[in-house]
């Protein structure tokens, strides 16, 4: 949270950060000897950003995160189909695809399931095998328990900025059982079920 330096000293709230740790553990626990991995992100500046910040975070564990960008469908089809030496790959969204259909987004990932597949947004579960997303609800209760403490005289600069804690596992288990992958029995049962 220190890297957004707000100038003012009447600032506080709430960070929005994608559980990329709490997905690195579940990884671990799936593939122990993980060492390389993918952020595949429409080309948007942001989500570059987003995705060289999940590189800063796996790099001192050792993880080789690398960036691939994908514009049109049929890129995003053939690119993914060169990640053979991947061991997982993480779908930032889809954005700004252009041409992107949905049902054959899907049927292409459930006929080349092969490697594990993540995400941070609801909206790309069905085309990956698990998906670990904020809580809104948590960013709304934080939101009005500070706005509680402001009203009674607690003045924002005593307030820490903070970044989210909670998170929503998702699973996609007809993408998992056509790739062979087996994850942990806690992990399948705590997760919501993709259709």
């Amino acid at each position: 949270v220190k890297e957004y330096e707000y100038p003012y000293s009447n600032v506080t709230g709430m960070t929005e950060l994608a559980p990329i740790k709490q997905a690195f553990e579940q990884i671990k626990r799936i593939i122990p000897n993980v060492q390389k991995g993918i952020c595949y992100y429409p080309n948007l500046e942001s989500e570059k950003t987003a995705c060289e910040r999940y590189a800063s975070v796996l790099k001192p564990l050792g993880v080789e995160f690398t960036l691939e960008t994908a514009e049109t469908m049929q890129e995003f089809e053939d690119k993914f189909l060169t990640f053979t030496d991947a061991q997982f790959v993480f779908f930032s969204n889809n954005s700004i695809v252009k041409d992107w259909y949905a049902a054959r987004a899907k049927a292409f990932m459930l006929e080349h399931a092969s490697i594990l597949t993540l995400t941070m947004d609801e909206w790309m579960t069905p085309f990956v095998m698990l998906g670990f997303t904020q809580v809104g609800r948590e960013q709304g209760e934080y939101a009005a328990e500070t706005a509680l403490k402001i009203l009674e005289g607690t003045p924002p600069k005593d307030i820490p900025i903070i970044a989210n804690r909670q998170w929503n596992l998702f699973v996609n288990d007809a993408l998992l059982t056509k790739a062979g992958i087996n994850i942990p029995r806690d992990l399948h049962q705590k997760g919501k079920k993709v259709e």
